[in-house]
């Protein structure tokens, strides 16, 4: 399967005031959110890139009155001095943190925050908010999925996330990090009918044909990237659990009309966690457009106990996270090649 661009061109967005990391404006007159991703691991990009584009999206079509925005994308694996530049350029103020990313990072910098990112410990300030449940809430829900299971918890070097250890450490199982070639006889010798793999899509889809017919799959967020359906039919019935809205068959015309938008600008449906940045990228353009600057913007964020976003409402505790974030997980289970949501877990 070909991989999408992860590198957007400034021109895709005629109407947007965004910019890319290598060509924003530096003027006095600009205002700038910084999206921070953690590049590191396998597909990171991939996975990284509905969110991307749906803040993109959300400054094009909803620019604050008055004030000029951009969005500037960085990479901390790439560039660790990031998070000391943002902090000390003031026309920066405030930044998302992507999917994959340590937000905490940022938050601890002085630069109010809002992570659609399920990685990184709850940071001690207030100018935080976390509008996906933590990682340790999707390791529960793949567990609960593999309730009365014997399975095998893999995935690849290096893994991607916590995942993998999160889940050893739930299940009690053997848990490995193998060759796909590898993978069958493993999965055959420890009698494992079932697969909780928390490595990159496209691992997975090698993993996922070289299993024992019969042997299920769960894992996480990372198998809805598009690459693990490179797996084909050995993938069916494959489940994943994810702390992200899927508004594919909704029927509210704001959350039609945001599905519309996106495809027509991006040639696809918005991938995971795109509504969750759409609703973080909204919600500091509108504390701007209240006029809010500087240490307003991180005392107007401290203020959010709750937010209306497309997939829902957001209700915060006095940490900055979800004040119920395991009913914000859903599983979802791929039929004909096609993901389904099934519901919150289990």
């Amino acid at each position: 399967m070909l991989k999408r661009r992860a590198i957007l061109s400034c021109a895709l967005l005629p109407l947007a005031a965004t910019a890319c990391a290598s060509s924003g404006s530096t003027g006095n007159d600009v205002t700038r959110i910084a999206f921070v991703q953690d590049l590191t691991a396998p597909d990171a990009d991939e996975h990284a890139l509905p969110a991307l584009q749906a803040a993109q999206l959300a400054i094009a079509m909803q620019s604050s009155e008055g004030v000029r925005v951009e969005l500037t994308a960085f990479d901390l694996a790439e560039d660790p001095s990031a998070v000391a530049q943002i902090e000390s350029d003031p026309s920066f103020v405030a930044a998302i943190a992507g999917p994959g990313a340590d937000g905490s990072t940022m938050a601890e910098a002085g630069v109010p925050t809002v992570s659609v990112s399920t990685v990184g410990p709850t940071p001690d300030v207030g100018a935080w908010r976390r509008s996906v449940a933590p990682i340790e809430f999707v390791a529960d829900a793949i567990v609960a999925e593999l309730e009365g299971a014997e399975p095998c918890v893999l995935s690849e070097e290096p893994a991607p996330d916590p995942l993998v250890g999160l889940l050893t450490e739930r299940l009690g199982e053997p848990s490995a990090i193998l060759h796909p070639a590898e993978t069958g006889p493993f999965v055959a010798g420890n009698g494992c009918d079932a697969v909780a793999w928390a490595g990159s899509p496209d691992a997975g889809a090698e993993v996922t044909r070289s299993l024992p017919g019969g042997v299920a799959v769960v894992g996480g967020d990372r198998l809805l990237d598009p690459d693990f359906l490179d797996a084909g039919s050995a993938a069916e019935g494959a489940r994943a659990a994810c702390a992200c809205v899927d508004l594919s068959t909704s029927i509210d015309p704001v959350a039609m009309r945001f599905i519309q938008d996106y495809q027509s600008e991006f040639g696809s449906a918005p991938g995971p966690y795109a509504v969750e940045a759409w609703d973080a990228t909204r919600l500091l353009l509108g504390l701007l457009a209240q006029g809010t600057r500087g240490e307003r913007v991180a005392a107007a964020l401290v203020q959010v106990e709750s937010l209306e976003g497309l997939g829902g409402t957001y209700r915060f505790a006095t940490s900055g996270e979800l004040a119920e974030p395991s009913g914000s997980v859903g599983v979802s289970e791929l039929r004909s090649g096609r993901w389904v949501r099934l519901g919150p877990s289990t």
